[in-house]
């Protein structure tokens, strides 16, 4: 499976994309409710491969010394599936985001620098 978050940032397995969504969303101190919607989904099939794409507008209240400012983000995400003999899985996901409004730090203040790619606006030390 891969993820590419776009900007140069790109993970390689599902263990991977765990970490990282776990880093942001559940380890994420400045993080209180979030909402994602789905917009538009679009799905083409032939035989056991499949492509999608959907747009998303997301929704990050901040909580603790960010509790009433919000972090908006619209974007896209464009899916490669697989059918398995378990069902349909994505085994690519293109990740674009088009608008971030807001403090990133709500979602990113606290997931590991490293985590995104050298030269990413989502890495907050700004390397």
């Amino acid at each position: 499976m891969v993820w590419d978050f776009g900007k140069g940032t790109v993970d390689h397995g599902l263990e991977k994309i765990i970490q990282r969504i776990k880093a942001h969303m559940f380890g994420a101190a400045f993080c209180g409710a979030r909402q994602i919607h789905i917009a538009n989904l679009r799905v083409d099939v032939e035989g056991d491969d499949a492509q999608s794409g959907a747009y998303f507008f997301a929704v990050s209240a901040g909580a603790r010394e960010y509790a009433g400012r919000t972090l908006l983000e619209w974007g896209n995400y464009h899916d490669i599936w697989a059918r398995r003999a378990n069902g349909w899985r994505i085994v690519k996901r293109n990740y674009r985001m088009d608008i971030q409004e807001g403090p990133l730090e709500i979602l990113y203040g606290t997931a590991p620098a490293n985590m995104w790619g050298e030269g990413d606006a989502r890495r907050l030390d700004h390397t």
